[in-house]
């Protein structure tokens, strides 16, 4: 059956709601189709609908109509387990692609270029990245374990990696790990535990990793909730870490490792299992207007070789050891508030050396019994400790009363 031009330009709406879609309504442009003579199921007009017809088996035709579209918009449809993905493009999944054992959902092995994954509201299993990429994107659906001890994403040398919007469940190992990134957008993804490894891992290589993690959730029984290291400039906030820092590898909540110039902002950290946020050898970074709240470690450590650290405005409030410790030099703190907190609100470490320290406010802190041998006149032992040498106040803090 022929048909006019005018009609082949229609759209077409096909209902699949019946074929595992979800609900979702695919059209494709009536110009696509037209190519092929139209079934008697459709019936024509401007929003036609497909109806089911015994000569068309239903999930087939909606299949082919959503092909046809995202070819037309220049991807891939994805609707195999497993897929391996050996060219560079944009792919789609077209349906829920549950892992039916261990191992990887979507393998991609391919070594150039970059891969882009639209998870397309839909439920995938575990993506691997074992070739060196130019790029990684995946966003937009939830990835699931699949039984055995990996990373729902696990990507080693890849340039550039961008994950957004993607919600991370049923894992045994951990959500995302990307290895040898020199640039990342880590963007509002969601991350549901228990995991027995860190939940999200970055780590740099020839160059360090920049970029951005923030708005992340991560809750449940996480070892770290979010750990870097060799790192330079990376931007960590606005995240929410509940209940982490527990399990294999932990180094805190949120862990900060060689990370020079970055920055860790505006971040809250509930109830860690160990250290809240944890920076070593991390110089000039910023620590600012982060909420730390009821751990099991301390509130927040520099240590190593943190040198022009910058502590300003946050809240750390009962910590089960101290509110802020430094073993750090030249650490610069201000305008902290630490209360409640088991151990001293501030406490310098003997290896400090050079710090500052300017108009914070501590208040119903304990000493917990650490053994501290300073405290600058006016201060009291439970609120701050100076055993290091040659810090200085500005006399304006404080700890508990004005003047400190």
């Amino acid at each position: 059956m022929q048909h006019s031009d005018s009609v082949r330009r229609r759209l077409v709406s096909v209902d699949v709601s019946r074929g595992g879609w979800g609900g979702r309504t695919v059209r494709a442009w009536q110009s696509v189709v037209g190519r092929f003579p139209l079934h008697r199921g459709f019936r024509e007009g401007p929003m036609s609908s497909v109806a089911r017809t015994p000569q068309i088996p239903f999930l087939a035709l909606s299949l082919a109509v959503a092909g046809w579209a995202m070819a037309g918009e220049g991807r891939t449809p994805v609707y195999e387990v497993p897929t391996v993905v050996t060219s560079p493009g944009a792919y789609v999944l077209t349906r829920d692609l549950l892992p039916a054992g261990p191992g990887p959902v979507i393998d991609i092995a391919y070594g150039a270029g970059t891969v882009e994954i639209d998870l397309n509201g839909f439920t995938c299993g575990p993506i691997r990245v074992w070739a060196p990429l130019d790029g990684l994107v995946v966003r937009n659906g939830s990835i699931t374990g699949s039984g055995s001890p990996e990373f729902a994403i696990d990507a080693f040398n890849v340039k550039a990696a961008v994950i957004e919007e993607v919600t991370f469940r049923n894992l045994t190992w951990g959500a995302l790990r990307l290895i040898g990134a020199s640039n990342i957008a880590v963007r509002r993804n969601m991350v549901l535990g228990p995991v027995t490894y860190n939940a999200i891992e970055v780590q740099g290589g020839d160059a360090p990793t920049t970029g951005v993690i923030d708005e992340n959730v991560v809750r449940g029984q996480s070892a770290a909730g979010i750990k870097v290291s060799q790192a330079a400039g990376l931007v960590i906030r606005a995240n929410r870490l509940d209940d982490c820092a527990q399990g294999a590898d932990s180094t805190g909540s949120l862990g900060v490792l060689s990370c020079r110039g970055c920055v860790v902002e505006a971040n809250t950290v509930a109830r860690s299992r160990g250290q809240g946020i944890y920076l070593e050898n991390a110089p000039g970074t910023l620590v600012a207007n982060n909420t730390v709240h009821e751990g099991m470690g301390n509130g927040i450590i520099v240590a190593g070789l943190s040198d022009h650290a910058r502590l300003i405005g946050n809240v750390v409030t009962r910590s089960f050891n101290t509110g802020i410790q430094i073993n750090s030099n030249y650490v610069h703190l201000e305008s902290n508030v630490c209360g409640g907190n088991r151990g001293p609100g501030i406490m310098f470490l003997p290896g400090s050396i050079f710090g500052t320290y300017g108009r914070n406010t501590l208040r119903g802190n304990s000493s917990g019994g650490y053994p501290c041998l300073s405290t600058p006149p006016g201060c009291s032992i439970n609120e701050l400790c100076d055993d290091g040498f040659q810090n200085s106040s500005f006399g304006d803090n404080m700890a508990p009363n004005k003047g400190c």
